[in-house]
């Protein structure tokens, strides 16, 4: 039965990979908080428990710009094995924290020492993590925003109403609190399944189900059952099992009691289900799992089996467990099947709904069930219309190459062969979309993809493209060669060598001047209205495109994207025209 021991991740929001680029470690103290536990004999005691020294690793802001620094606090990891990175890249998924970072926000990744600890004890990490991030480079008790992810949502909420209370380290310190799918209420873990766990008596997960953090989360905790009865190959009963909501109802009843109702009250409270308000398309009492066991003389021979219910709370609205939960297992002495995915954080629970009212400022629910760690579009952009205002649109260039761009509501401004230039509708910025997606001047997009440097030029080589809706496009920006391109944006986009002003690169321009040569390859030919030279660069159209050079001692007027042409020791401002309407000899011969 080792495969089974998955099941016992359940609880865990964590990520697959790592990678994220960290540049300061900043301790966080040990600490002890009373906890609920059962016995050896299954009595329910409160004790004290302490949990080890914690860290959290600063990601620092892409620009420099004034803003509440984010604190996301991770997860369930009762095995301490996920790390800040890890917990990046989960939540970076659709470029959230890059978005971020690219607007001007540090953001610090809270990591337990003991993931799995008593939550009172970990609340006082956070609650120093806040101050720490509220008081770092130079800033003085300023504000921050924190993200707890599932269970480091219950662990916030503990900190931010106790502290508020006693005037703990993080009172006042809070601008903005996210509880992202978080047990607010409780986890569901369907008790046959934990009896499965408690069967197999893993040291790899038994300890696991009885940390203190699973007990006072899990709606009930299995705590004795008996077998099937079977003479060889023996399973846990169906039915009979002995379990208790009683660390539940204790942890929940004193974080209930904190602070009044359990809430920091100086914050902004908002919260994110993974469920949906439908209930999943299943009954109570439909078969959830069936478990076969096996010998294996001459033959394999079944010699035991057991079909497991699924309770109310499997069925109902909530997110689902499908990361972490079994599956179909095959070994040579065990099988399981399992027929659907039950739900785990209610969508009541994610959203502490009391009376038909949340607890919380905001919230969301998802059109549909998702896993409990999937970041949703929805999700992203609920947490950045949070955390940077309604309707925030940063710049990609401010991000470095490998950046994740995740930009919605750009107007396609000009198609090219491989690629297209897009812009915000004010035209505040424009940017190269490397693509070969099928799109008009006028699309309204949505890209998502790394950045990337091409020939000097900041781009997004896009994974997606996704049309949404259609729009006249932004009329061109006219202005003189010697402005064309512009300076610097942050610290990863150089602007044309010697360029002054404001970046225009990647928008949608008119410029002018007398037609000074023309490239041997017939590839660009330069202008100059007597402000600095320009490449208008004529290859790389798209299909059907082609474009005639003007002779030299011409006047022209050049509509196109603002771009770059790299030379190897100098990057130059060009620009890049649609076809050959763009250009307008003004003068003839």
């Amino acid at each position: 039965m080792s495969g089974f021991r998955a099941y016992v991740c359940v609880l865990v929001l964590a990520a697959a990979s790592s990678g994220s680029s960290q540049t300061v470690r900043l301790a966080l103290p040990g600490a002890s908080g009373q906890t609920a536990i059962f016995d050896a004999q299954n009595q329910l005691s409160v004790v004290t428990h302490s949990v080890p020294a914690g860290y959290m690793d600063l990601y620092p802001a892409y620009r420099a710009e004034s803003g509440p620094p984010v604190i996301i606090v991770e997860g369930f990891d009762p095995t301490n094995k996920t790390v800040p990175d890890a917990v990046y890249q989960q939540v970076n998924v659709l470029g959230g924290i890059d978005t971020v970072r690219a607007a001007g926000r540090d953001v610090w990744i809270v990591n337990f020492g003991d993931g799995g600890g008593a939550i009172a004890a970990n609340a006082k990490l956070v609650s120093s993590a806040v101050a720490q991030a509220a008081n770092y480079g130079g800033l003085a008790s300023g504000q921050v925003d924190i993200i707890g992810l599932s269970m480091g949502g219950v662990i916030t909420r503990w900190a931010l109403a106790a502290d508020e209370a006693g005037h703990g380290p993080s009172d006042g310190l809070v601008r903005l609190f996210v509880s992202g799918d978080s047990p607010q209420q409780g986890a569901n873990a369907n008790p046959n399944l934990q009896e499965l766990i408690i069967f197999q008596n893993s040291p790899d997960t038994l300890p696991l189900m009885r940390s203190d953090a699973a007990v006072s989360m899990l709606y009930q905790s299995v705590l004795s059952f008996a077998t099937n009865g079977c003479a060889l190959g023996a399973l846990p009963s169906a039915t009979s099992f002995v379990s208790s909501p009683a660390a539940h109802d204790w942890f929940y009843n004193a974080l209930n009691a904190l602070n009044g109702d359990g809430y920091p009250h100086k914050s902004r409270n908002v919260a994110i289900s993974n469920g949906s308000w439908s209930a999943l398309p299943y009954a109570t009492g439909d078969w959830l799992a069936a478990c076969r066991t096996y010998a294996n003389f001459i033959v394999r021979i079944q010699v035991c089996s057991q079909t497991y219910s699924a309770t109310a709370t499997d069925v109902g609205p909530g997110s689902l467990a499908g990361d972490f939960a079994a599956g179909n297992i095959r070994t040579p002495e065990f099988e399981m099947d399992q027929h659907f995915v039950p739900a785990f954080i209610p969508a009541g629970s994610a959203l502490d709904m009391r009376s038909g009212q949340s607890m919380f400022d905001r919230t969301l629910v998802q059109m549909t069930a998702q896993n409990h760690s999937t970041i949703t579009p929805a999700t992203n952009a609920f947490m950045l219309d949070e955390v940077l205002g309604a309707g925030a649109k940063v710049n990609p260039c401010f991000m470095p190459d490998g950046a994740t761009a995740n930009i919605a509501g750009l107007v396609v401004t000009g198609v090219y062969a491989g690629r297209f230039y897009a812009e915000q509708p004010d035209r505040a910025w424009g940017v190269a979309v490397e693509s070969p997606a099928a799109v008009a001047p006028g699309d309204t997009v949505t890209i998502f993809g790394p950045m990337a440097t091409r020939g000097g030029e900041r781009a997004v080589a896009a994974s997606s493209v996704t049309i949404t809706g259609h729009a006249s496009p932004p009329a061109p920006l006219t202005m003189k060669t010697g402005a064309l391109g512009g300076g610097l944006v942050g610290q990863f986009s150089a602007g044309v060598t010697g360029g002054v002003g404001a970046s225009n690169t990647g928008l949608l321009v008119r410029t002018g001047g007398l037609v000074t040569g023309v490239a041997d390859d017939q590839s660009f030919f330069t202008i100059n209205d007597g402000s600095g030279d320009v490449r208008v660069l004529v290859t790389g159209l798209s299909a059907g495109q082609t474009i005639a050079a003007p002779p030299v001692g011409e006047f022209v007027t050049v509509t196109g994207a603002s771009s770059t042409s790299d030379t190897g020791s100098a990057v130059l401002a060009a620009i890049r025209p649609r076809d050959q309407g763009d250009i307008e000899i003004l003068t003839q011969p």
